[in-house]
């Protein structure tokens, strides 16, 4: 008797590990991705609303709504006009200082769960597990990209220029495994913080940017087909603008902004654009 019943509660707890896998597998329940060997942080998704994704840049990320914003509307002029009548982002209030995140929804239609963690060299990483499809059929072609607003407290974020990666993991997507870098931006969190109540640029000043950015970087790449990939708010020495190793000292910087083009990587401040670097 006490065998059967061994045989039968190890044929219960085999049939419970095998539904358990079918379901993680199959992407009905998510859980939450670390990387080993880094510290999780608390990540809070404000909204899942806000303007339109633009084109390659992925995420954003600015101590204020205002900032976030003039980033959104810099890459996309029709988000300004958009938002004017939807109120983008208009009624958000966090309990602490935060630093804002513009994050592109996570595989729309698709069940997501989002978490994030900071690692060795001032590296927020956040991570998307994507899991089942949620929508009805055809829904799938209708859904546009928008920004989601995320939240991470700067209490738990190091007070450096920090870098802002994403990353997406699905044994569900499409049916084929997925682990993949998404996109990636820096954040300015050095001492002292912008104020979240004010902003620190305009959408013109980043218009211009991109524009002068985008004229040299077709010249240099041979055509106009060169998209904007990178774009965020830093602050660089008044005398190089960042372009040397020197004038890191918290008096001597100025807020600008660093636009990205393909392999190109442009500073800007108080109107001047210029290449600092080409990646590799």
């Amino acid at each position: 008797m006490a065998k059967r019943w061994w045989l039968a509660a190890t044929g219960v707890v085999l049939l419970v590990l095998v539904a358990a896998g079918v379901v993680l597998a199959r992407g009905w329940v998510l859980l939450p991705v670390h990387t080993p060997g880094t510290t999780s942080v608390p990540l809070s998704v404000v909204s899942r609303t806000g303007p339109v994704a633009g084109g390659n840049v992925e995420v954003l990320a600015a101590m204020s709504t205002d900032d976030l914003l003039a980033l959104t509307f810099a890459i996309a002029a029709s988000n300004e006009d958009s938002c004017r009548v939807a109120k983008c982002w208009s009624s958000v209030t966090l309990a602490r200082p935060s630093l804002l995140i513009a994050l592109s929804a996570p595989a729309p239609c698709y069940k997501s769960v989002l978490s994030a963690d900071v690692g060795p060299g001032a590296l927020l990483t956040i991570h998307e597990a994507i899991g089942a499809l949620e929508c009805p059929r055809g829904a799938l072609a209708l859904a546009v990209p928008s920004y989601w607003l995320l939240a991470v407290p700067l209490q738990d974020l190091p007070s450096k220029v920090l870098t802002v990666t994403v990353d997406a993991t699905s044994p569900a997507l499409a049916g084929e495994p997925l682990n993949e870098a998404i996109g990636s931006t820096t954040a300015d969190l050095r001492s002292p913080v912008a104020n979240q109540s004010n902003h620190v640029t305009t959408v013109q000043e980043l218009r211009s940017a991109i524009t002068k950015a985008r004229l040299d970087a077709a010249s240099r790449f041979g055509g106009p087909s060169v998209r904007l990939t990178g774009l965020a708010l830093r602050r660089w020495p008044r005398a190089a603008i960042g372009c040397d190793s020197g004038g890191n000292d918290a008096a001597d910087l100025a807020w600008g902004s660093l636009v990205v083009f393909a392999v190109y990587e442009y500073h800007e401040l108080a109107g001047q654009t210029m290449l600092c670097s080409t990646t590799p």
